[in-house]
């Protein structure tokens, strides 16, 4: 199924990275947890001077929900353990839905459902399946229905006429316009740099007892150690549950396995399968696992159930009722709020670790990779500076490497003035290194399209920093001295190639279609943008749900 969708859905696409662009333009990213607090609160604001009702609510985020889904290779976010690292904020896109919705009922847009249902036809949206199968394989799962799926299919389609009526100004690129900017673009650099980096001047650092002393009181606030946890922890290891699990699917589990591969088990969603046979092997894999993972959870929450019953409530209480049902208790490692254990959990296990008090002191079940977890708080580790001895290895590193660095800055500031000198000079920047002693790399040559360098150099300066300066140094020049975190680099610029015409003349329509596409979106994102900015009740309880959540985002649960 999922292989016929990602070929036949470039109309979904479009409006989906839009949405996405829209969102880090006006707001910038964000860390948010998913879940439904906005829509419990009596009051969630406006649109127009309208209240915003908690079934909008409810409906815009489970519209987000399958967009999500389509976006991120047929992941749902509360599952997906790169939502949060990908500033995934489910407040924040379902609200902005529902401007969006709100645009389209102003402006009169209206969409057909025979017109949805032509376009998802045409379109093979939801390729070998049909509306029911879809429905009842991947959305009641999620407490979702065909509804929903219907209105998403309505809002986007909606959502592509508000991104060609607002953004038409985008389209309104020539080709005159589009070979101009294709040939800065494309215009090849060729450069050499002169790297000086701190490793090469830890050698000649010295410093006395009386220095390291007065360097480690000035970054004393660098080596604080940060409040940590320490809990008990009851694992209910996923393992443990697959016979279960197998059992439980019995002579039914091929005809799962079949029916299920239709939905997601095709080569093209499994990457590394190889055959069907391979990838029919690990959807009855992924089932079985999920599968013993529904009963590690119920084991582990009849256990924090019985836990929360306990009184008084005690840490302790976690051990002992573990002894009794012949359960083993470990104890992490402290840890911190931003490192997390050193275990195979998601970060809800470290937001739960944080979340206990002495009051209550036991967690619910708390899901990870490979089990299903219930942690009790151990101890409370207050942040504290260590004294020097007790980390005089670490200061001294830093130490060295902070004064290589300084050496390493000193030595490209002189080189810079060697280069100034020498070129009016005549004299070639290879000649100058040479004659200075200081290695001079030439880079693969460049241009403004050029995505990245060979790793070696993306690890030692930012391209991006180096791309921007290589085109601000004239040809036949070189640049500053360009300080950076360990140390520093001078720029040469050599020369400047001609674009290839032959490439030019094939890649130039598609570049023009890019290019409206580009310009469309950005004049859209600037009308809509204001639209939100403008509705000033709106706009405050959207900054406010934003600034209020502080938890990540594959924590949370739809409404």
């Amino acid at each position: 199924m999922f292989g016929t969708i990602r070929r036949h859905q470039t109309w979904l696409w479009v409006i989906i990275s839009t949405l996405t662009v829209i969102s880090f333009v006006i707001f910038g990213p964000t860390n948010q947890k998913l879940g439904d607090a906005l829509s419990k609160r009596s009051n969630l604001g406006t649109i127009n001077g309208r209240p915003i009702t908690v079934s909008d609510y409810s409906a815009a985020e489970h519209e987000v929900y399958i967009g999500y889904f389509f976006r991120n290779n047929y992941q749902w976010p509360d599952k997906d353990a790169s939502a949060a690292k990908a500033n995934f904020n489910i407040k924040r896109e379902t609200l902005l839905r529902l401007m969006l919705i709100e645009k389209q009922r102003e402006l009169g847009v209206q969409i057909s459902t025979e017109a949805i249902a032509e376009v998802a036809r045409q379109q093979h949206v939801l390729g070998e399946l049909s509306l029911d199968q879809f429905e009842e394989r991947v959305l009641k799962p999620e407490k979702l229905n065909a509804g929903d799926f219907e209105r998403f299919l309505r809002h986007e389609l909606g959502m592509q006429q508000l991104v060609s009526v607002a953004g038409l100004s985008g389209k309104l690129v020539t080709p005159q316009e589009a070979e101009t900017l294709y040939r800065n673009e494309h215009q090849d650099l060729s450069t050499a740099m002169a790297f000086f980096p701190a490793s090469n001047y830890t050698a000649k650092v010295t410093f006395t007892p009386e220095g390291l002393a007065d360097f480690y009181n000035k970054r004393a606030a660098f080596y604080r150690i940060p409040d940590q946890r320490r809990v008990d922890y009851v694992k209910y290891d996923v393992t443990n549950y697959l016979a279960q699990a197998k059992a439980e699917a019995g002579t039914n589990l091929e005809a799962i396995v079949n029916a299920n591969y239709m939905v997601k088990g095709s080569t093209n969603f499994y990457h590394d399968a190889k055959t069907p046979e391979e990838a029919k092997a690990k959807v009855a894999e992924d089932y079985l696992h999920e599968l013993a993972m529904i009963q590690a959870r119920k084991a582990a929450g009849a256990l924090a159930d019985e836990l929360d019953r306990t009184e008084p409530k005690r840490a302790a209480g976690l051990e002992e009722l573990a002894k009794t049902k012949g359960l083993t208790v470990k104890t992490t490692a402290p840890f911190d709020a931003k490192e997390g254990p050193d275990l195979n959990v998601l970060p809800s296990f470290t937001h739960a670790a944080f979340s206990l008090t002495t009051n209550e002191p036991f967690s619910g079940a708390i899901r990870a990779e490979d089990g299903v977890y219930v942690l009790a708080l151990k101890e409370t580790i207050p942040s504290t500076i260590p004294p020097l001895k007790d980390i005089q290895a670490k200061v001294e590193e830093d130490y060295r490497l902070a004064a290589a660095a300084q050496m390493a800055r000193q030595a490209g500031a002189n080189f810079e003035g060697m280069v100034t000198n020498g070129l009016a000079q005549g004299k070639t920047f290879k000649a100058i290194a040479d004659e200075a002693k200081v290695k001079a790399e030439e880079l693969p040559p460049f241009s403004l399209s050029t995505s990245s360098l060979p790793a070696e150099i993306d690890e030692r300066v930012n391209f991006n920093s180096l791309k921007n300066l290589a085109f601000m140094t004239p040809v036949g020049k070189a640049s500053p001295f360009i300080p950076t975190e360990d140390g520093g680099f001078v720029l040469y610029v050599k020369s400047q190639s001609p674009v290839n015409e032959a490439k030019l003349k094939d890649e130039m329509p598609k570049y023009l279609e890019y290019l409206r596409q580009v310009r469309q979106n950005e004049a859209f994102n600037q009308w809509f943008g204001k639209q939100v900015q403008q509705d000033a009740p709106f706009y405050q309880v959207l900054q406010e749900s934003m600034e209020g959540s502080k938890t990540s985002a594959a924590q949370g649960k739809k409404s």
